[in-house]
């Protein structure tokens, strides 16, 4: 499959950043530390940008995290390479450190999210140079 190439990756992210400051305020409870780690995963999972079906390090790393953050249930390989993970809440006043899962719940969220990317390959510029896409496809545009 040929790349297109995409001169200005800059743009894009400056557009939306532009857009974002004047319309989204940043949840509190999404302190200094939260929001310096999901941009660290974010720029992670760029620097590994994988096309469709193809996915197999970012699905990977996904899975992990959502592991580590504690999911009651997280199954790999939906659909060759999908994650599914499974997270019930409490119910308010329940004990918040009991030692079951609260799978028994009714109550769930579902969130979904595209994780492949496109064959663009990315160019330099001074502030994504950190975090460039090292594969012949990026999450862009």
């Amino acid at each position: 499959m040929t790349s297109a190439v995409y001169t200005d990756p800059s743009s894009y992210e400056e557009r939306i950043a532009a857009h974002c400051k004047d319309d989204i305020q940043v949840h509190p409870l999404l302190n200094d530390a939260i929001q310096h780690e999901l941009i660290n995963m974010r720029r992670y999972l760029h620097t590994i940008a994988e096309l469709s079906f193809e996915e197999y390090n970012t699905s990977q790393y996904i899975q992990q995290c959502l592991t580590n953050y504690g999911c009651d249930h997280v199954v790999d390989k939906v659909a060759k390479t999908g994650v599914v993970a499974w997270i019930y809440g409490q119910k308010q006043g329940e004990q918040q450190h009991h030692e079951q899962s609260s799978a028994s719940s009714t109550n769930c969220v579902a969130l979904r999210a595209d994780m492949d990317a496109l064959p663009i390959v990315e160019q330099d510029n001074d502030r994504t140079r950190t975090f460039k896409s090292s594969t012949d496809a990026m999450h862009g545009k």
